[in-house]
């Protein structure tokens, strides 16, 4: 139930994050404050930072991708 409950509200506050260009740091994981580890108990973060910011992590994989790629294709025989 608590996932559950985690991930709703990860949906209800991705569109706002989306809008004030938000995201939850490390410090939210690491419970560095209450404050902090409350919302990490009550908030997917991770879910609501990809939800909010998606096309982010999508090109910043697409170019892992392509780096990895030619260093594979390079002929390092020369």
């Amino acid at each position: 139930m608590n996932k559950k409950i985690r991930k709703f509200n990860a949906m209800l506050l991705y569109p706002f994050m989306k809008i004030f260009n938000f995201h939850f740091s490390k410090d939210y994981r690491w419970g560095t404050t209450l404050f902090h580890r409350v919302v990490y108990r009550l908030v997917d973060t991770v879910g609501a930072n990809w939800n909010a910011h998606r096309e982010l992590y999508r090109n910043a994989d697409l170019n892992i991708g392509e780096k990895n790629y030619a260093r594979r294709t390079q002929n390092w025989n020369k």
